[in-house]
């Protein structure tokens, strides 16, 4: 672990990622396995500070060119 990295319970990740939305942090995820008491693991997640902001488009829900590749893939079932 470094100083910009922590570890993160399923739980806890929505608030950390609203968090850092409204900070203007970029964060990068991974999913890990973690010991539990049980003696089992549990899913956790490592969250680290990125130097960037990642940029998202707002999405609609649905793809522009749908249509074209639904063409596409018809004239090659042809």
């Amino acid at each position: 672990m470094y100083a910009n990295q922590t570890v993160v319970r399923g739980d806890d990740l929505a608030e950390v990622i609203r968090a850092a939305e409204i900070l203007g942090i970029g964060l990068k995820i991974e999913n890990v396995m973690v010991p539990d008491e049980d003696g089992g693991f549990t899913a956790a997640w490592i969250v680290t500070r990125e130097d960037e902001v990642p940029l998202y488009e707002e999405w609609e829900g649905r793809y522009e060119d749908l249509e074209d590749d639904e063409e596409q893939l018809a004239a090659v079932g042809d």
